[in-house]
C-alpha cells in the first residue's frame, strides 16, 4: 500500500517504490532531506514519511553518502516533458555538446607550460626519459626490458618506465607522469597506443617518443621509422623534435589514420591471438574473411553544415598519414599538412574494393573514378546505416562524426634530417 503522503502524484507510487527496492537491496535506512522518519527495513516496507506537510513529493531523493538521500537536480519542467517525449534528441543534444566540448579542447586549447623557458628541443637534450609500454601489444611485453637498456646503454636517464598490462589503464599512467613533470615520454605499443597517448599529451609541454612494438606500425612508417626496436632507439637517441597534427574524430584521437569497412569490421573482432602469432597475414587472412560479408553503404560529407558530397561507397579512408595497415595507400597524406586526405572508395558492390585493394598491393594507383579524393580540415561524416570506426587499428567509435585537424598540436621525435618533417622552433 502506498503511503498517503505519496498520493499527490500520480507518479508518487512509482518513484516511492524505485526508492524502496534500492533501500531493501542495500539493507540500510535512508533520511529526507528534512530529517524526517521515513525509515526503510531490508525486511519490510517504509511506514510512512514524517517530511514537512507542505514539503511536495519527499520521497524524490537521490544519494547523497551512505545512509544518506537529498533531493534530485532537477531540470525546468518544459525540458523534462520534451526529454521525455523524444529521447532521442536529448541524446543527440547530449553527444554533440560532448564533441563542441572536446574538440575546443583539443582544437583551441593553446599549449600551456609553467616554465616561460621550455622547448621541445631542451626537453629532448635533457635526455631524462619516462617509458610507458603497453605490454599486450605484440611485441610489447618481449621488447620492454631491451627498450630500458637500450635507452640506458645511449645516454638516457630512464627516470620511470611502466609495462602496463591492462591497457585501459595506460591514460591514467600517462596522466600521472605528466603531472610529475617528465616531458619526454616514450610510448611503446601499436598505433592504438600511439593514438591514445597522442590525444592526451597534445597541446602540453611534452615531447612523445615512438617505440613501434604493434602489428602493422602504420605511424612509424609514416615519420620514417625502421618499425624495429633498435632503429627507434636511434632515433630518439639522436633525432629532432617536429610537430605534427593531430586528429579528433567524435570522441577519440588519431594521429595516422581512420578507416570504415572492411579494415573497421576486422579491428572490431579480430582474435587477439591472430595479431600477436601472424601479424599482417593474420590481419590479411582476417579481411579475407571480412570481405565475404561485406555491405555497401552511402556516406555523406558536409561542411559549413551543407551536404555536399554524397556518394555510394565500400570504404573510406581518412588519412593524417598514407600508410594504412602498414601499406601506404593514401598518397598525398602529411602529418604536417593541417588537413587530412578523405578517400572515398565508390561501388555498390564488394568487387569494385577488391580492384581497389589489389592496387594498393601491387604499388600502383587504383583505376580513375574508382576512389574519390577530399581534402578538409573540419568535416562531419554520416553513414546510411550507420558504421563502425577504426581509428588507428582501434574501435568504440561510430558514425556519424566530426573530424577536425589540431594543426601542430603534438612535439614528436623523428630522424634527424628527415626531408617529411619540418623541425619545431625551440
Amino acid at each position: 500500500m502506498v503511503p498517503e503522503c505519496h498520493r499527490q502524484s500520480r507518479h508518487g507510487a512509482a518513484r516511492h517504490r524505485r526508492i524502496w527496492r534500492r533501500a531493501v537491496h542495500e539493507a540500510e535506512w535512508h533520511r529526507c532531506r528534512s530529517g524526517g522518519a521515513c525509515a526503510a527495513l531490508a525486511t519490510g516496507h517504509p511506514a510512512g514519511c514524517a517530511a514537512d506537510a507542505g514539503d511536495a513529493d519527499p520521497c524524490r531523493l537521490r544519494r547523497a553518502g551512505p545512509g544518506q538521500w537529498l533531493r534530485p537536480r532537477s531540470r525546468p519542467g518544459a525540458a523534462r516533458r520534451q526529454l521525455s517525449r523524444n529521447p532521442r534528441q536529448s541524446h543527440e543534444r547530449r553527444d554533440q555538446a560532448r564533441l563542441r566540448h572536446r574538440h575546443r579542447r583539443l582544437v583551441a586549447a593553446p599549449v600551456l607550460s609553467s616554465d616561460p623557458d621550455w622547448s621541445p628541443a631542451a626537453a629532448l637534450a635533457r635526455r631524462r626519459i619516462a617509458i610507458i609500454v603497453n605490454a599486450k601489444s605484440r611485441r610489447g611485453q618481449l621488447l620492454y626490458r631491451e627498450a630500458c637498456a637500450g635507452l640506458r646503454s645511449r645516454g638516457f636517464d630512464v627516470a620511470v618506465a611502466h609495462a602496463v598490462r591492462n591497457p585501459r589503464n595506460m591514460g591514467r599512467i600517462l596522466a600521472e607522469t605528466m603531472a610529475a613533470g617528465h616531458d619526454l615520454i616514450a610510448i611503446g605499443g601499436g598505433d592504438g597506443s600511439l593514438a591514445h597517448a597522442a590525444g592526451r599529451m597534445a597541446r602540453k609541454p611534452v615531447v612523445m617518443a615512438v617505440l613501434p612494438l604493434g602489428t602493422a606500425n602504420s605511424f612509424a612508417r609514416t615519420l620514417g621509422i625502421i618499425p624495429e626496436l633498435e632503429p627507434a632507439l636511434d632515433v630518439i637517441a639522436s633525432g629532432d623534435v617536429a610537430k605534427v597534427d593531430v586528429v579528433a574524430i567524435g570522441d577519440a584521437t588519431f594521429i595516422n589514420s581512420a578507416t570504415i569497412g572492411v579494415p573497421a569490421r576486422i579491428a572490431e573482432d579480430i582474435p587477439s591471438g591472430l595479431k600477436r602469432w601472424f601479424g599482417r597475414f593474420g590481419y590479411l587472412g582476417y579481411g579475407c574473411y571480412k570481405f565475404l560479408t561485406l555491405q555497401p553503404f552511402r556516406a555523406t560529407i558536409s561542411r559549413d553544415g551543407l551536404a555536399d558530397i554524397v556518394e555510394d561507397v565500400v570504404e573510406i579512408r581518412i588519412g593524417n598519414g598514407p600508410f594504412v595497415g602498414g601499406l601506404r595507400v593514401i598518397d598525398g597524406a602529411d602529418p604536417q599538412s593541417r588537413e587530412v586526405v578523405v578517400q572515398l572508395v565508390r561501388g555498390r558492390y564488394a568487387a569494385a574494393l577488391a580492384g581497389v585493394w589489389a592496387a594498393n598491393l601491387a604499388g600502383w594507383r587504383p583505376a580513375k573514378g574508382k576512389v574519390r579524393e577530399v581534402r578538409a580540415r573540419d568535416f562531419t561524416l554520416s553513414c546510411t546505416p550507420e558504421q563502425p570506426i577504426s581509428v588507428d587499428g582501434e574501435t568504440g567509435t561510430t558514425t556519424p562524426v566530426r573530424v577536425t585537424v589540431a594543426a601542430a598540436a603534438l612535439n614528436l621525435v623523428v630522424p634527424a634530417g628527415s626531408n617529411a618533417m619540418t623541425r619545431a622552433e625551440g
